[in-house]
């Protein structure tokens, strides 16, 4: 059941809007058809069952939204708004899909909210191209409570400034952007403890954080010069610094931590032809710890490692656009955009073997490099009475680089980041039509998607990847305008019930089967 109501009214000098909204459903199950085992075709896909339901996959939610903007002058506005998101849901647990001897329960239901304030002050004056001023700050504060971990209040505050000034130049018009950011987040995760059920008075530790501080800051300038109609440059210039604090108790004996990096990033654009673009890009990033890699400990499994440094990565893409008009029917419009993207880390973030010996106890560690290099294609074709879109990733090559086994590619057994591995290709093919002066829209959506890009593991370790069998899917979608102010839409999604595993899924845990969706719009 999903539900929502927005009321807004915009006057003179300020704007108003409050809207809510509420999602609630239960447990899914499982679909009844396809491959029941993972890839090698030896392994069970899950230990649910085709058309099992799926334990800890409930949600109940609700967010709040009240927004207000009001007008200073005709350059200058204030803006301020409140999100409050509360969600009472299942926990998923990877243990009991990993080993077989640790049964499949129904959990009790785990709490998360949100509160995130935000602010926005804007100064724009028309007749001056030199200042276009933005300040923002916020603030989210994060409080949950799980059966699968301690509970944790997380609170984050952030401000940022930036300017955009316009220049006439000899040599074309150039824009700059410059400004500022920081942030402060301040974690604080219980020390837990827990005792035997012939003992209770014992108290043995269990975990302990995320908890502690962590700052970043940086300073940016870009800047981007149209040379002439069909060509134009841009250059950038990024300065970062962090500084994570320890928290107390457990975490106080391994110190803090603090670092600094300078990021330049390039682009170039080429017009040779109306609506055809070709464009490269250069761009350095940069990566600290985050505070659950830094300040987190769990039993005598996971430590935090004193040594462990922010990752570099260097991105570089290179690809072209096409945007035309009245190419197969008067009015209609073609988009094309192709890519190709290397991605380069060093100091990449693992999580490995205290001892190098593939077992217990673990922390976050520095292995030398990884790279992900592929290619980005998607069209799209609109003639209004029909549309079709294709769109595809695909992975020529993933590389991890790891001090015991060299470079290859294959996983890290004892890493749970082996997981997020995307798959070596991810297609979509949508087409749809439009009848009735095209009040009414019905479309299908096909997903392909592969076998994770690599499918092999290096060195051992207590997590294994999820190698899932390709599969495919099929949706369907619809809306109906009834008037200009109330609408119509329903999907089937997962028509055909496959039985299979989401790419990118934690562990084995199967998608949703069949689902029916329909939902009501009004508009006064």
């Amino acid at each position: 059941m999903n539900g929502s109501f927005a009321a807004a009214t915009v006057q003179q000098n300020f704007e108003l809007l409050a809207a809510f909204t509420r999602r609630k459903s239960g447990n899914y199950f499982a679909g009844t058809k396809g491959q029941r085992t993972l890839a090698d075709g030896v392994t069970a896909l899950s230990p649910v069952l085709p058309g099992h339901e799926v334990f800890n996959t409930s949600e109940d939610s609700s967010t709040l939204l009240l927004k207000g903007k009001i007008a200073l002058s005709q350059e200058a506005s204030l803006e301020v708004s409140y999100i409050r998101y509360e969600n009472k849901h299942g926990e998923l647990d990877d243990y009991p899909y990993v080993y077989s001897f640790s049964p499949l329960t129904q959990r009790d239901l785990s709490t998360r909210t949100t509160h995130t304030l935000t602010s926005k002050f804007s100064y724009n004056p028309a007749d001056n191209p030199l200042i276009n001023l933005v300040i923002s700050a916020w603030m989210t504060d994060v409080t949950s409570t799980t059966v699968v971990t301690s509970p944790a209040d997380v609170r984050t505050y952030g401000v940022e400034a930036y300017n955009k000034s316009i220049h006439e130049t000899p040599l074309g018009r150039l824009a700059l952007n410059y400004g500022a950011q920081a942030s402060l987040e301040d974690s604080y995760g219980e020390e837990f403890y827990v005792s035997y059920p012939w003992d209770p008075t014992s108290k043995i530790f269990s975990q302990s954080g995320p908890t502690g501080k962590r700052r970043l800051a940086g300073l940016f300038g870009r800047a981007d010069l149209d040379v002439t109609n069909w060509l134009s440059f841009g250059a950038g210039l990024r300065y970062d610094t962090y500084d994570i604090q320890q928290g107390p108790g457990v975490l106080a004996p391994y110190g803090d931590k603090s670092g600094q990096r300078l990021n330049p990033s390039f682009t170039v654009a080429l017009k040779p032809w109306d609506g055809v673009q070709f464009y490269g890009q250069y761009v350095q990033g940069w990566r600290p710890p985050s505070l659950r890699e830094a300040n987190f400990i769990l039993g005598t499994i996971l430590y935090p490692n004193p040594a462990l440094e922010p990752e570099t990565a260097e991105n570089f893409e290179a690809g072209v656009n096409v945007l035309r008009s009245n190419v197969f029917a008067a009015r209609d419009s073609l988009k094309i955009k192709a890519s190709y993207f290397n991605n380069h880390y060093e100091n990449y973030i693992i999580r490995d073997s205290i001892n190098r010996n593939w077992t217990e106890p673990r922390h976050w560690i520095n292995i030398p490099s990884a790279a992900f290099k592929g290619f980005d294609l998607s069209v799209k074709y609109d003639a209004g009475r029909v549309f079709l879109e294709a769109a595809l990733t695909k992975y020529t090559d993933v590389e991890f680089c790891h001090q015991l086994t060299g470079c290859a590619s294959k996983a890290i057994g004892i890493d749970y980041g082996s997981n997020y591995i995307p798959p070596e290709y991810l297609a979509t093919l949508t087409a749809g039509m439009r009848f009735f002066d095209q009040k009414l829209t019905i479309g299908s959506r096909v997903t392909f998607i592969g076998e994770r890009a690599v499918t092999e593991m290096m060195g051992g370790g207590w997590v294994t990847p999820t190698y899932w069998p390709k599969n495919t899917v099929i949706d369907l979608f619809g809306s109906y305008e009834l008037n200009d102010g109330i609408s119509l839409n329903f999907s089937a999604e997962n028509v055909t019930d496959q039985y299979y595993l989401d790419a990118l899924s934690l562990t084995r845990i199967p998608a949703p089967g069949r689902t029916l969706r329909m939902g009501f719009t009004a508009k006064f």
